[in-house]
């Protein structure tokens, strides 16, 4: 390296020792300001989009009419299937709402139960969450079954060959 006689800096800069052109970041020597305020936008621009993803919230079911018209595209169901199978995830969707209710009740108290560490009550309330689970899983279960038994031999052949989500019927195409 070499040295400058004039500072105690160890390398010059254009041959002119300078404290200032040394410490400067290369960023500010390369951008000017006005893209940092482009770059500011659009990164408040993307969190914004996160936030609203992350607002809607993981894994809410569609609207019964929002999956019959999707199983309606899927598998060219007759306006009565369309009836019937509104009828049947509305029903489906009106049992699982007082269960879920419930389990997030029965969150609730496990989650109290845990900090005073009440094993006896962790031990009821596991249980009764288990038992929600199951009977929310019986439910959407049967609905399944009594949309499949609505549908003609060759839309079962259809509804077979999609993909599932946990059991809870097809998936939408990718695309």
């Amino acid at each position: 390296m070499l040295r400058s006689r004039s500072t105690s800096l160890p390398f010059t800069v254009s041959g002119i020792s300078s404290k200032r052109k040394v410490l400067q970041p290369l960023y500010f020597a390369v951008c000017p300001f006005s893209v940092y305020k482009g770059m500011k936008k659009t990164l408040f621009a993307l969190l914004l989009l996160a936030a609203s993803v992350f607002a809607q919230g993981p894994g809410n079911p569609p609207s019964p009419a929002n999956h019959v018209a999707r199983l309606t595209t899927l598998l060219n169901l007759t306006a009565a299937q369309q009836a019937q199978a509104t009828t049947i995830f509305t029903n489906e969707q009106t049992a699982i709402a007082a269960l879920e209710t419930q389990t997030k009740t029965a969150h609730t108290n496990l989650s109290a139960a845990i900090k005073s560490n009440q094993t006896a009550t962790i031990d009821t309330l596991a249980t009764q969450i288990g038992s929600l689970h199951s009977q929310t899983l019986n439910i959407q279960s049967k609905a399944q079954a009594a949309f499949y038994a609505i549908l003609t031999a060759d839309q079962q052949t259809k509804y077979d060959s999609l993909p599932t989500r946990g059991g809870r019927g097809p998936r939408p195409p990718e695309q």
